[in-house]
């Protein structure tokens, strides 16, 4: 299976207040205790993860639409895309599982590699691939 692309974040018009985000939480969690500084952490994970989001998910999405409709074979209306993917999968699903596993895999790499920094709990997990 060939692995997804995953771009390095890059610098957008929007990073600077995902930053400050991120940053300010960092500093007021690391001064709070009990239940705060769980809440202020939480808080700082969804920052940190929207921050990865807004720059990465557009290369992110690009690649997977055109896999979504290389295996729809068309092209699709960005609104209705899920949609009609679905559709195609409980339609086609037994027929194309092979392909639509690896894509499924591909989906859950692109995800993990956004989340994987603010979700302690996956740190040094690794994702088993199908062969």
């Amino acid at each position: 299976m060939s692995e997804p692309s995953i771009p390095d974040p890059v610098t957008t018009p929007y990073g600077s207040a995902h930053t400050l985000l991120v940053d300010k939480l960092a500093s007021l969690r690391s001064a709070a205790d009990g239940f705060l500084a769980f809440e202020l952490d939480t808080t700082w994970r969804n920052a940190f993860y929207l921050g990865r989001v807004e720059s990465m998910w557009s290369e992110m999405a690009g690649e997977e639409a055109a896999e979504i409709d290389k295996i729809l074979g068309r092209v699709t209306n960005p609104l209705h895309r899920e949609a009609e993917f679905e559709a195609f999968v409980l339609k086609h699903g037994a027929k194309r599982e092979e392909e639509l596993l690896q894509f499924f895999q591909k989906r859950c790499l692109r995800q993990e590699a956004l989340m994987g920094p603010a979700m302690r709990e996956l740190l040094d997990v690794q994702t088993v691939l199908i062969p």
